[in-house]
């Protein structure tokens, strides 16, 4: 999967054969035969009673390989050694805190799809989906911040890929009060690393986080989600392709010079490689004005030189002193330049060598122009200090509605960044210090814990 495949809800049908052309149940009516009525597990296997079986259950021969013929285990356990999750007895669930819960039978509704079964954990968001993880978010804020995206990092030593379907069609992310997340794929490799970005309702309580469901093996990919990055993104380049814009604003930037896809700090980057090397975004109207009521650009950079002039240009709206500007230069200070309406054009930079050649460094800037107050801008999460912290004068600015925007050079190719961008941001919001820093610690893969496989019966 590439960008703009997204997971959410999907409709299980209600007979189906899976990849591997096991039979897979959805009732208990599918697990009758001449002789026998047998129960549908809710992993989707038949079973039958059998006496040589402590549970009394043994999965029909048609089953999934990895339990065909074996007996029900006890909720939480598996055919192997480990034992994780919930264990079962007559009356219920005991879970890893030593709660006990109570069992439900016959036919329990969770999340997305009906599944009829002998039991099913009543914590459990949908017993269609025979394993979960429990994610959590390892840093807490004093003030809640809402709708964030968070970056999610699968491989083998996460999760189970053998348990899911080749291409992840059956991933959901689930909040931890049971409603399902908006998620999109940035990279999908099977038994690699996986990369999802998934839309946090709240984040900043001390056991904030989500759960991540898999093992349905007629799970299907759903459509028509709403987007991870909504209002108040107005651009986000992820750069997994030539330059989509992962917002419905469609801002999708057209390739000038000579550019490269290449591995980034997360997922695919762009490598600017030629002096006339740039990403055109246009003059949308969704991206003018964007700091006139508090705004903020940010990116992941990997400088191997300081680009055009000695100030490469990590994004450029800007000319005859309209507009604004997002830059370094060759004594390592980033620079945030704004038309305020006032000459010169005022400009905020940090003290020198706050940026290295050939490392990743991620940085924002951040801007109200409606306030008389100076730019923030931040280095992998920290606000850093400014060499002329000057406070504008006036409020107004003149409309930059009709500049082009630009990413990794100016329109006129004169200030090429000599090197690699990633995940170039453009809000119309003034993200506030813990909103940089979750963003910077999500995309180093340093946000979440990620929890071992908890496992219903038979996955």
């Amino acid at each position: 999967m590439r960008h703009g495949v997204q997971l959410g809800l999907a409709f299980v049908g209600a007979l189906a054969c899976a990849r591997n052309e096991y039979f897979v149940c959805n009732g208990d009516d599918d697990c009758t035969t001449s002789a026998t009525q047998g129960l549908c597990q809710p992993t989707g296997s038949c079973c039958f009673s059998d006496d040589d079986c402590p549970s009394g259950q043994r999965y029909g021969e048609r089953g999934p390989p990895s339990v065909a013929g074996e007996c029900v285990q006890p909720y939480g356990t598996t055919s192997g050694a480990t034992t994780t999750g919930a264990t079962a007895d007559a009356s219920g669930t005991t879970n890893n805190d030593g709660e006990t819960l109570s069992l439900s039978s016959g036919t329990s509704t969770s999340g997305e799809n009906t599944t009829t079964g002998e039991r099913c954990p009543p914590d459990w968001w949908d017993c269609a989906y025979g394993i979960r993880h429990q994610l959590l978010v390892t840093r807490s804020t004093d003030d809640p911040l809402t709708s964030i995206p968070v970056l999610i990092t699968l491989d083998a030593t996460r999760v189970e890929y053998s348990q899911m379907q080749t291409d992840g069609e059956d991933l959901r992310f689930v909040s931890l009060s049971g409603e399902v997340l908006a998620s999109e794929s940035i990279q999908w490799n099977f038994d690699g690393t996986s990369l999802f970005w998934v839309l946090l309702d709240t984040l900043g309580g001390a056991q904030d986080g989500l759960w991540l469901y898999y093992s349905n093996p007629v799970a299907q990919t759903p459509s028509d989600l709403a987007p991870v990055f909504g209002a108040p993104f107005e651009a986000v380049f992820h750069f997994d392709d030539d330059g989509s814009d992962a917002t419905s604003n469609d801002n999708h930037g057209t390739p000038m010079g000579t550019l490269a896809l290449v591995q980034g700090q997360v997922g695919d980057a762009q490598d600017f490689l030629t002096p006339d090397a740039r990403l055109s975004i246009g003059a949308d109207e969704s991206i003018a004005g964007l700091f006139a009521t508090g705004g903020t650009v940010s990116a992941w950079m990997r400088p191997r030189g300081w680009g055009g002039g000695d100030y490469g240009r990590v994004v450029d709206k800007f000319a005859d002193d309209v507009g604004w500007r997002f830059y370094v230069d060759a004594m390592g200070r980033l620079y945030f330049g704004f038309a305020a309406g006032e000459s010169p054009t005022l400009t905020w930079q940090t003290v020198p060598e706050q940026i290295e050649l050939d490392v990743w460094t991620h940085v924002a800037a951040v801007h109200d122009a409606s306030q008389l107050a100076a730019a923030t801008l931040y280095v992998n999460g920290v606000e850093v200090e400014l060499m002329d912290a000057t406070v504008p004068s006036v409020t107004a600015s003149p409309s930059d509605a009709d500049l082009e925007l630009t990413i990794g050079n100016r329109a006129n190719e004169t200030r090429q960044f000599d090197g690699v961008l990633d995940e170039v941001r453009f809000t119309r919001s003034a993200r506030s210090p813990p909103w940089i820093v979750i963003q910077y610690d999500s995309m180093r893969d340093a946000l979440l814990s990620y929890g071992p496989a908890q496992h219903l019966d038979g996955a």
